[in-house]
């Protein structure tokens, strides 16, 4: 065999075991090469490749610096300088070599400076950066590169000037808010932002940034005050200030949601409508956020709904506004066959909207309480048919109702299909109910029981199942039932308004904490009492407690944010 075929075959197999991922076997094989042919590419950078792979970097600093000898270039040299700065090695010699063949190229200056960076010289990288600049003529060149590398300086000013060039250069807000966001991490950083933003002339693109700003340092009156000097100067017509008015009720954010609105109520056209609704929609959320949503409350908010459906009937926010009305009938006015009528008058004008699919899912819930449990079962299956996420919770309504009726088999099968998705919104409750079932051998009676107390708070019988829950808790033998069996008493209880009560059935689950599995539900269920008696500083103490004894539970972000907004920090 020839020389040359046989070096053929050689670097096939060194790229078979390269791609295979044998870096180690390529290497030797490339090296072998190289000392062969010192003056070939492909060899070079083969061994370049494995050795890297390898992590080998003081093997492959001599074999770098014998090919600089051979073939300098600018690529080379940055090359050494990387592998030394990895090796622990003095990489100076390498930069400087770089620089003498950069020949006063901007660009190659860039090179050098992002190699730079790319081993955490940032200070060095920084200059060749700046001398690239001065080198294009442009002051805005390079300004996403020197914005990070200032950043991780700590040079949070600097790195805030270079943020807006590089905005103002290629106009791309989502980027200049993830670098802006990026610095608001720290303290310092948002105080940087906010010189910079302050040095600006408030054009429209940096009016943009300020009211993001404001929002994201929770000042919302101040970005109101900015979203309504944009909306002027881009004649938005109240647009911008509609859409920041629905940020801020997401945000709970609701006495500024509920200003904004009312600044539009006087408008005319969809964007009136819109801002009826969500003013009624912020002030029916402000209420229940606090628990204390009275009767008459519920009737005033119930009349503002009414009036967006029936003066603007043909709008889609007619059929949201009538599922609110239904949804208020059932859960403060107490007049069913009200919204029983509501429901049918929705679902029949607007099916398949997300609001009629949401009504037949209360109807069956109303008709189940009835004891028409065929009539729900048909409103429950138009909801499985339109294939949306809430068809998930159709079908876990409907094999409750097996549950119910003790179809044991039938209802297991079901869940764990239910529960096989984990992304579907009913997979959580039918992982629940399978745990349930799962106790059937241990403690038949007590599930049983369970089982029977589910039935009666499906039927709408509150106080029933409040009393049932606390039957089961004392016949239960597992006690983890015992637990549960508490908690929904507790539950019941206080959607009944019986603090006292609700109370008493948690005690002897917040006695085992944290050894109790519910433990920090029942702890969230403390908060929400102490929050609707007023007592903030006994809410923020239980949700504190929360944190700390179940810091992996599901319901710790949201209580972090919690106990910001209950100590008046946001």
């Amino acid at each position: 065999m020839s020389i040359n075929a046989q070096q053929r075959d050689q670097e096939r197999m060194a790229v078979t075991y390269e791609q295979g991922g044998d870096a180690r076997s390529a290497a030797r094989i490339y090296l072998e090469l190289l000392q062969g042919q010192p003056d070939n590419r492909r060899y070079f950078e083969g061994v370049v490749r494995t050795l890297n792979a390898l992590t080998q970097y003081e093997s492959l600093l001599p074999i770098i610096d014998d090919y600089a000898n051979r073939h300098p270039s600018l690529e080379v040299f940055l090359l050494g300088g990387v592998t030394a700065s990895k090796a622990g090695k003095p990489s100076d010699p390498y930069w400087e070599s770089a620089e003498k063949l950069a020949h006063g190229s901007a660009e190659s200056y860039a090179a050098i400076a992002r190699a730079q960076a790319s081993v955490l010289q940032s200070a060095k990288a920084v200059v060749l950066f700046e001398r690239a600049r001065q080198l294009s003529g442009q002051q805005s060149m390079f300004a996403s590169d020197l914005g990070r590398l200032y950043s991780s300086l700590g040079n949070y000013d600097r790195a805030v000037q270079e943020i807006f060039k590089q905005y103002t250069m290629d106009g791309n807000e989502q980027g200049a808010k993830g670098l802006l966001a990026a610095l608001m991490a720290t303290p310092e950083g948002t105080k940087s932002v906010e010189r910079g933003l302050d040095s600006l002339a408030d054009d429209t693109d940096i009016l943009r940034l300020r009211w993001w700003f404001l929002t994201q340092v929770h000042r919302w009156p101040e970005a109101y005050t900015v979203v309504q000097q944009l909306d002027n100067i881009e004649n938005q017509r109240g647009r911008l200030i509609l859409n920041f008015a629905e940020t801020a009720r997401m945000e709970q954010e609701y006495a500024v949601a509920l200003k904004a609105f009312e600044s539009l109520l006087n408008s005319t056209g969809s964007t009136s409508v819109a801002a009826s609704y969500g003013y009624t929609a912020t002030l029916e959320e402000q209420m229940a956020a606090t628990g204390h949503l009275s009767v008459d409350d519920a009737r005033t908010i119930y009349t503002r709904y009414r009036d967006i459906a029936r003066t603007h009937a043909q709008n889609p926010l007619a059929a949201d506004a009538m599922l609110r009305m239904a949804t208020l009938q059932v859960e403060y006015l107490a007049d069913t066959s009200e919204a029983v009528g509501i429901l049918t008058a929705l679902i029949s004008k607007w099916g398949g909207t997300r609001s009629a699919i949401e009504g037949s899912l209360l109807l069956a819930d109303l008709y189940y309480a009835r004891g028409m449990e065929k009539q729900a079962q048909e409103s429950l299956a138009s909801v499985v048919k339109t294939s949306t996420p809430l068809s998930a919770i159709a079908e876990l309504k409907l094999t409750d109702y097996k549950l119910y009726n003790q179809q044991l088999a039938e209802a297991k099968s079901e869940y764990l299909r239910i529960s096989a998705d984990p992304a579907s919104p009913a997979a959580n409750d039918a992982l629940d109910r399978l745990g349930l079932l799962m106790l059937l051998s241990e403690d038949s009676s007590g599930v049983a029981d369970f089982v029977r107390c589910m039935k009666l708070q499906a039927q709408g019988n509150r106080l029933g199942a409040a009393r049932a829950y606390q039957h089961t808790a004392e016949i239960a033998t597992d006690p983890d039932l015992q637990d549960r069996a508490h908690l929904e008493s507790a539950l019941m209880y206080f959607e009944l308004r019986n603090a006292g009560e609700a109370l008493a059935q948690l005690s002897p689950v917040l006695q085992k904490i944290p050894d109790s599995p519910i433990g920090d539900r029942a702890l969230l269920l403390v908060a929400n009492m102490k929050e609707y008696e007023g007592d903030k500083q006994g809410a923020i103490t239980a949700l504190s407690t929360l944190l700390a004894q179940y810091p992996r539970s599901i319901l710790t972000p949201s209580c972090r944010e919690r106990i910001r907004r209950l100590r008046g920090d946001v």
